[in-house]
């Protein structure tokens, strides 16, 4: 089932109004996304669709799920903010489907001054990871899921 034909025309209208007007250079990701929330087949036909805000999530967010956008922006608060917590404990956060967030210790190394080409010492550090789940990537790249799909089967 297709479910943006569940979108009112103007919500229709003004999504692909807004994709026309901004175009970006992450059109991969905007599909990827546009297709877990339902609007792929308003942006499949445009080569650069737009980066999304964090104003245009809530504002999906509230008409997806019929909250205010107030009260769609505090869930995704809450999300943000739960995911960070976490990860910053040490701790991985796995959306089944979607991807894990994670954090990762760089060990410490040696790197150059592009500019004097002196060497210099980068300290180690923890840095936050993001792993994309197999549907995430499926959704982003139909062909590599579908050539994976037909290698495990043989």
């Amino acid at each position: 089932m297709n479910k943006s034909k569940k979108l009112s025309p103007e919500v229709r209208e003004r999504a692909v109004r807004m994709v026309q007007e901004h175009r970006a250079d992450c059109p991969s990701l905007w599909t990827a996304f546009g297709a877990c929330i339902g609007y792929k087949s308003c942006f499949t036909n445009l080569h650069q669709p737009p980066n999304m805000n964090r104003a245009q999530l809530v504002e999906i967010l509230a008409s997806k799920n019929e909250l205010s956008k107030t009260a769609a922006n505090a869930v995704l608060e809450t999300l943000i903010e739960t995911v960070q917590t976490a990860v910053k404990k040490g701790d991985a956060v796995q959306l089944v489907g979607f991807g894990t967030f994670k954090s990762a210790k760089r060990a410490a190394r040696t790197g150059k001054n592009p500019a004097t080409g002196a060497a210099l010492k980068i300290p180690a550090s923890t840095v936050p990871k993001f792993v994309p789940g197999a549907k995430f990537k499926a959704v982003v790249d139909p062909k590599a899921a579908k050539r994976k799909a037909e290698k495990a089967s043989k």
